[in-house]
């Protein structure tokens, strides 16, 4: 799934490249970008739910997150519904974990949805605020210990669940949809996601008059911005550089290497491992950087790299996989600390600025046993 979700994403490049001039075709491009986002989202958390994925949590700002959540999440409600989002918090940052909060969200705003049903006047709104903890609150929750909260609500207009129900809508396998239409599972792992946060859902319900929830995590004491790389619609062009492009997946090779090619670099193409060394002892005098793929018949990438270090000791090199990274690596560390792994699906705006990076850090140390 990874891999066709990489390949969508390296063809849309090429079509919002290739239509600049067409906004409506750049809109839409973009509004795929963003499901093709989700979807890689939700098999990492499948993954994790099978046991199949780590959970890393790292520090991030929920509130702009809270905002291109919400964009995914609407995808999937009906024009008639009026929904907002009230994003009241400056900053607020949180130590969790992006894709389990996603769900949570997307997952609660379309529960608010099946609500609505034969609802003449649907609404539902989506609301971000700090939280200082009252006593009534701690005395509640005595488990919660946090000087300030992140709180969400989300809250609708529709039927409401029954006072006797209430307490029951977290507990696996209880669901109030009729039959067929819930698993009962969706708000069980909301609470557990949650929970996981050090943080709880509550909610409050009349029928009749709708239902809220609320959600508390703590904020972080010190505000350390999120690690991963951060990317700009500016790309910088290659100069005819040789990239040698290791990956099993024909489909994939063929449109990155276009990209790639439309990128400013050159391109040589291995579909496995032992290819890729060949080609590397080949033109090494030439290749600038490997982009491999670490899961491949024959010969996988991490041995290949190991070949291909044999011959040239500080050879640049990106991993590519499709799988959780740590289960990959199976808990090794990488052998060089200067090469990088990419998990797919990746934007080729992102895949560009590894690029970058690594070539030049190449660059600085050609310079320096020059130098030397």
């Amino acid at each position: 799934m990874n891999n066709m979700l990489a390949g969508i994403n390296a063809n849309l490049f090429m079509i919002k490249r290739k239509a600049k001039a067409d906004p409506e075709i750049i809109s839409r491009s973009k509004d795929v970008e963003q499901l093709v986002v989700g979807a890689s989202d939700m098999i990492r958390q499948l993954l994790t739910f099978a046991r199949q994925d780590r959970v890393q949590f790292q520090n991030f700002d929920l509130v702009p997150f809270l905002d291109e959540a919400f964009k995914l999440a609407n995808v999937s409600i009906s024009k008639t519904i009026d929904i907002t989002l009230e994003n009241e918090a400056g900053s607020l940052f949180i130590h969790g974990n992006e894709t389990q909060i996603q769900q949570v969200l997307m997952n609660m705003i379309n529960n608010a949805r099946d609500a609505l049903k034969a609802i003449e006047k649907p609404v539902i709104t989506v609301k971000m605020t700090s939280y200082l903890p009252s006593e009534r609150f701690k005395t509640l929750n005595p488990d919660m210990s946090a000087d300030q909260y992140a709180k969400i609500t989300i809250i609708d207009n529709g039927k409401g669940i029954p006072s006797q129900e209430v307490d029951k809508i977290f507990e696996p396998f209880f669901t109030t949809k009729e039959v067929g239409k819930g698993t009962g599972l969706g708000l069980s792992m909301c609470y557990g996601a949650i929970q996981s946060h050090a943080g709880i859902i509550t909610v409050q319900s009349k029928v009749g008059h709708g239902t809220g929830f609320q959600i508390y995590i703590p904020i972080c004491n010190h505000e350390v911005p999120n690690q991963s790389l951060i990317t700009s619609g500016m790309l910088t062009i290659g100069v005819g550089q040789t990239i040698l492009l290791a990956d099993d997946n024909k489909q994939l090779r063929d449109s990155q290497k276009e990209v790639l090619q439309m990128l400013g670099y050159k391109t040589l193409e291995a579909e496995n491992g032992q290819e890729a060394v060949s080609l590397f002892k080949e033109h090494q005098a030439s290749i600038a950087l490997t982009l491999m793929d670490i899961t491949m018949p024959v010969m996988g990438g991490i041995a290949a790299v190991e070949q291909i270090r044999a011959i040239q000791a500080d050879a640049r090199i990106i991993y590519v996989t499709g799988y959780d990274r740590d289960s990959t690596l199976n808990g090794e560390r990488l052998p060089d600390p200067n090469d990088f792994i990419l998990e797919k699906p990746y934007t080729m705006s992102k895949l560009n600025i590894v690029i970058q990076q690594q070539l030049q850090q190449c660059h600085k140390t050609v310079n320096k046993q020059k130098s030397l």
